[in-house]
């Protein structure tokens, strides 16, 4: 089912979902750009985007309200960001982004979700998603016997 991406039809911060051969692709209206951008991509469980490491009020990584609650809709157990140097990747369940989210607005963006980047696991290479060497462990719960 084709689906129009005109911007005119697009309300502030939200998030259209669309599936393709790479996965559950997320798009939204970017305001600097005027016009309908491709946010991130849902291979598997991993939600994985591109942004830059927000500096202050300390190293982290946002996510708008909006879009955290369509991958969490959509099934996503974990979260990978690359910064747009492409120098790391950084990981992160959902569980835990959820765990140690703070509130954050942005002028440009609206209302958003801040995790320290000391929350998240890091890998200093970027390449194709392996999720045996580069998922964050999630918590268990109990005992396992």
């Amino acid at each position: 089912m084709p689906q129009s991406y005109d911007s005119t039809i697009f309300k502030a911060g939200e998030i259209k979902v669309r599936e393709t051969k790479r996965g559950l692709e997320f798009h939204s209206f970017n305001w600097q750009r005027q016009r309908v951008v491709h946010i991130g991509t849902i291979k598997g469980q991993t939600y994985e985007k591109q942004a830059e490491i927000l500096r202050q009020p300390e190293p982290s990584f946002c996510l708008t309200q909006s879009e955290f609650g369509a991958l969490v809709d959509c099934g996503a157990g974990f979260i990978r960001i690359i910064p747009g140097d492409k120098s790391r990747t950084y990981s992160i369940s959902v569980q835990d982004f959820k765990r140690y989210a703070t509130d954050f607005h942005n002028s440009g963006y609206g209302p958003q979700w801040r995790v320290k980047l000391e929350r998240f696991s890091s890998s200093s290479r970027v390449a194709p998603r392996n999720p045996i060497v580069d998922s964050p462990v999630r918590e268990i719960q109990g005992s396992l016997w």
